[in-house]
């Protein structure tokens, strides 16, 4: 089935794009976005209640809505959160059979992505307190305090009363370059909780719009499909829900990162070095895909200008460290704080979930070994991390030699890296899974892959609570969620498989939503490794 096109359609300009728009909205193809969108309605609503909400909202009360937070208002607000959770997760469920199927195109998951991001613009926090963290780190940078020396409980004020308590204390883990977002963000709003929300919210858009711009990219240079790469990466709850609905300044590392790597597949090395400066400027994490980047770029010195492989290791390890320095100290000369940032990067270990392999094993032996002896849950708890660090420490030298010789290698490094961290480090939270999830999107694109991506996001959304604590500790919600994973890895496991291939995208989205499957794109092919060496020995023969 396809929408009738009006005669006299736009050709260019803001009418050209509401035209498409309103011709996607009432087609077919727009039916999940349509329900996303609904979803996220629902979610924006509920979260006045059930979010992450302060703790003394003078917009509720000036609304007489304060009612919301507490007895069968709480439970009507809860009601309508999760209504929403479950309306966007169908969705984005609908869209991952039509990925499969491969009906799917880029402009389909761009346009729904809006769609699903409007109403949540509006939303307080939810799943999530950190954004009144980032919004009292940004306010000690902004009364001349150092941030990466002291806590948010030395600069009292309004903020401090909605930032968890485990953090009051902590000193800011990030980068110079989102202090400076969150301080600039507080001298606009002061100390207004609802503004600060807003427009760090705003803050994280570029780096959504990067991402949407980079990840298809990246997967068509990979030899992938752009749409389902925009799916699993864009769409995908965590993204929307977590990161855009928390507020949460992964959002701006991951697009940045995948920003950067695109650029430098793209042969673009100093921009594409650039912008994964800035990503590690936001957070650390980003750090992580820098020096197989390296690999890429010697890579395109020995092959177009004849390097040999030292030389031309040497000359991009160089590179790539000056501009990286250069970058990092230019911004933390605007921010005026040094590298202090780095050592709260410990600060996770109060975390305690089950969300990473050394505290779940410390969990598990607890709960079974105390049956037998006792346990020293502490004790453990500190050995499992300590092997697990050790782990990390040894496979990520290992991991970037191994993965060095192609730009497809290079990005399986980049994601089994961020998956060995993540998975090993001493505490994780939901969010953080977002880092290898970016860059898998190009990888994994198979059906059971695509199933088992749905499975876990899902069980990872729903474990969470909307007022930003976790239900691992709790059999029913473990039940539950677990139930939820699997009906969404069975419905994708079990989608039909398209009767023809699809041809790879072209750079451009297609012209409509329900416009003919374009033809392959010639600069999407990826030249593996001697490509220019071999064009110029023919050219000398």
């Amino acid at each position: 089935m396809t929408t009738p096109t009006p005669t006299h359609a736009p050709k260019t300009g803001p009418a050209h794009h509401l035209w498409r728009l309103t011709s996607f909205a009432t087609s077919p193809q727009g039916r999940p976005a349509l329900l996303g969108a609904l979803g996220a309605l629902l979610i924006t609503a509920g979260g006045l209640g059930a979010g992450s909400t302060q703790l003394h909202d003078r917009v509720l009360e000036s609304l007489h809505l304060s009612w919301l937070r507490f007895g069968h208002g709480l439970v009507l607000s809860s009601v309508l959160l999760w209504l929403g959770v479950a309306l966007m997760l169908s969705a984005w469920l609908w869209l991952g059979r039509r990925v499969i199927e491969r009906t799917a195109t880029e402009y389909t998951m761009v346009a729904t992505t809006g769609f699903w991001l409007a109403p949540l613009l509006l939303s307080v926090p939810v799943f999530s307190r950190d954004t009144y963290s980032y919004l009292a780190q940004g306010a000690l940078l902004r009364d001349g305090f150092d941030p990466y020396l002291i806590g948010p409980v030395y600069n009292p004020n309004s903020l401090l009363d909605n930032v968890s308590p485990i953090w009051t204390t902590t000193t800011a883990p990030y980068g110079p370059a989102f202090i400076l977002v969150a301080k600039f963000v507080t001298m606009l709003v002061g100390n207004d909780v609802v503004a600060g929300t807003m427009l760090l919210r705003l803050c994280m858009l570029p780096g959504l719009a990067l991402l949407i711009w980079a990840a298809p990219r990246v997967a068509r240079h990979v030899g992938a499909d752009g749409a389902a790469a925009l799916w699993i990466c864009v769409l995908n709850p965590l993204m929307i829900i977590h990161l855009m609905g928390g507020v949460h300044n992964e959002m701006l590392m991951v697009g940045l990162m995948m920003a950067g790597i695109a650029l430098t597949f793209a042969r673009h090395h100093i921009w594409g070095v650039g912008l994964i400066a800035v990503a590690v400027a936001v957070k650390a994490t980003a750090g992580l895909a820098l020096p197989f980047m390296v690999w890429v770029w010697m890579r395109d010195l020995r092959d177009s200008r004849g390097f040999s492989p030292m030389k031309a290791f040497a000359v991009a390890t160089a590179a790539s460290a000056v501009i990286f320095a250069a970058i990092f100290a230019v911004l933390s000369w605007l921010a005026g704080v040094g590298l202090g940032w780095l050592t709260a990067l410990a600060g996770s270990v109060k975390i305690i979930n089950w969300l990473t392999v050394p505290t779940a094993a410390a969990n598990l032996i607890n709960v079974v070994g105390s049956l037998l002896f006792p346990v020293n849950f502490y004790a453990v708890l500190d050995v499992a991390r300590i092997i697990g660090i050790a782990i990390i420490a040894i496979s990520l030298p290992l991991l970037w030699w191994r993965f060095r010789h192609t730009d497809r290698e290079a990005l399986v490094g980049i994601a089994l890296v961020m998956g060995v961290v993540v998975l090993f480090v001493p505490a994780a939270l939901p969010w953080y899974y977002t880092w290898p999830l970016a860059v898998v999107a190009a990888l994994a694109q198979s059906r059971q892959a695509i199933a088992v991506i749905a499975g876990l996001s899902t069980w990872i959304t729903v474990i969470w609570k909307p007022d930003g604590a976790h239900g691992m500790y709790s059999w029913m919600n473990v039940l539950l969620a677990t139930a939820c994973a699997a009906v969404a890895w069975y419905s994708l496991y079990k989608a039909p498989a398209p009767s023809t291939p699809r041809p790879p995208a072209v750079n451009m989205p297609s012209p409509g939503p329900d416009a003919p499957l374009p033809g392959p794109d010639a600069s999407a092919a990826h030249r593996p490794a001697g490509h220019w060496a071999a064009v110029r020995s023919r050219r000398r023969a």
